[in-house]
């Protein structure tokens, strides 16, 4: 259908799925936001509905975006317990999963980054001890 009509659709190949398409009109739309997702040297886009950007929700799409990228399972449980996402230099730490991210400035075409989580003492679970002087560079969310 679309090799069909690529006169009407300049810029999309064949291999466009509906569910891409339907992204790209809800984009247009302004009802999806768009953002980058930076992991050390590799960057790729998630598409959230506008009203469901929320930790729980990026996190649901960066784990189907790398279900469908890689052949390998992940052990979901350790990278969010090692990583956590970077916005402005601040690390997101999860006190409220369901946290309306749009208050905190994120918006279209923001970029968040995976960055490992700085832990002091010989603790690798429980809770981010903070110093003072770090204080500023966490953002419990």
């Amino acid at each position: 259908m679309i090799s069909e009509n690529q006169e009407i659709l300049p810029g999309i190949d064949s291999s466009t799925t509906v569910e891409h398409l339907e992204n790209l009109v809800a984009l247009e739309k302004k009802q999806l936001i768009r953002l980058e997702i930076t992991k050390f040297d590799s960057q790729f886009f998630i598409d959230l509905p506008i009203d469901k950007v929320n930790l729980s929700s990026i996190r649901k799409r960066i784990k189907l975006y790398y279900s469908k990228a890689t052949d390998h399972k992940l052990n979901w449980k350790y990278v969010w317990s090692t990583y956590c996402l970077v916005y402005k230099d601040r690390y997101m730490l999860v006190s409220n999963m369901n946290l309306d991210l749009k208050q905190i400035g994120i918006k279209d075409q923001s970029e968040l980054r995976f960055k490992k989580i700085i832990r002091r003492g010989n603790s690798r679970k429980g809770p981010v001890r903070l110093r003072e002087n770090e204080r500023d560079k966490y953002l419990i969310v």
